[in-house]
């Protein structure tokens, strides 16, 4: 855990500004539309008649899922043909780490703000078990981008 935390802001600065691309700028408005929903949906009659066909809360897993998935594509190089992306900032053993754990990470950020943010809401609870069902989610679709993704791993191990 603590290597998470072992990445300089410079660097992880660094690294944002200058890999950024219209493809980024699209998954980052769509991430912070998708966020502002869950948020809403929280507040609204929706969440209280989904939760007569949703009794475990399920939905929660592809909810957070989906929201991983958008921040993975937000925060993810891409390389044309007219810019070479370089990410030279981290060194080789974090690069793609970086990019795996900082969409699980933001993503569970914002699980915990909505659980806590419905602890206020009349008629909503606050649940332990929702968060957890968002990890799963969260988790899921990491998983899935470590082990099918290999092609953009190799793209982050060029020569420096």
């Amino acid at each position: 855990m603590l290597m998470l935390l072992s990445f300089h802001l410079e660097e992880v600065q660094s690294l944002m500004l200058n890999n950024l691309s219209k493809k980024n700028l699209i998954f980052i408005i769509l991430s912070s539309v998708y966020i502002t929903f869950i948020f809403l949906l929280s507040d609204s009659s929706v969440a209280l008649s989904i939760s007569v066909f949703n009794p475990f809360s399920l939905l929660h897993i592809p909810l957070y899922g989906i929201l991983t998935l958008l921040i993975n594509l937000a925060i993810r190089p891409c390389s044309s043909k007219k810019n070479d992306t370089k990410i030279s900032s981290l060194n080789k053993e974090n690069r793609f780490d970086f990019y795996l754990w900082v969409p699980a990470l933001i993503a569970l950020v914002v699980a915990i703000f909505d659980e806590f943010y419905q602890f206020y809401i009349p008629e909503r609870n606050a649940s332990l078990t929702d968060i957890i069902l968002d990890i799963i989610g969260i988790a899921l679709v990491s998983l899935f981008f470590k082990k099918f993704n290999k092609p953009f791993e190799n793209q982050l191990k060029f020569k420096s």
